[in-house]
């Protein structure tokens, strides 16, 4: 009886080790992890702040500008067409004016001295989304 005992508690002794060593184990691999996410979520807010800027230079010189926010603009459209391949063009300037009129506050308090008003803006763009819609339904 006492070697059965014995050899039992060995056997448990052992089981008990080998689970310790496997959660130490994914411990420090999850620890590895995490920190490789957080460097990774550190990089991509890098990547897109000087994207950001990158687009604010380019927009700042006239002629570049001009091109760059065309070409910002059309990118951004084919990956909405790509999601959304059913929907008019129509239906992506509506989208991106309600959005606008969301976030406008917020985008313009980060603005040295706006030019013009949120009002101004947001009425010039819903004024163009009212008339496309507008002609969207007539042609219906």
């Amino acid at each position: 009886m006492t070697i059965l005992l014995l050899s039992s508690s060995i056997f448990l002794f052992k089981q008990v080790y080998d689970l310790s060593a496997q959660l130490l184990a994914s411990t420090i691999a999850l620890k590895e992890l995490k920190i490789r996410h957080k460097n990774e979520i550190k990089k991509a807010i890098v990547k897109e702040r000087a994207k950001a800027r990158l687009r604010r230079i380019l927009v700042a010189i006239p002629v570049f500008g001009t091109v760059a926010f065309t070409a910002f603009e059309i990118a951004d459209y084919k990956e909405w067409k790509k999601q959304n391949p059913n929907q008019s063009s129509e239906k992506y300037f509506c989208e991106n004016a309600h959005i606008t009129n969301q976030i406008i506050d917020e985008v313009l308090a980060e603005l040295p001295a706006a030019k013009f008003s949120r009002e101004e803006l947001i009425s010039k763009l819903v004024n163009r989304c009212e008339k496309n819609n507008s002609e969207l339904y007539e042609t219906n």
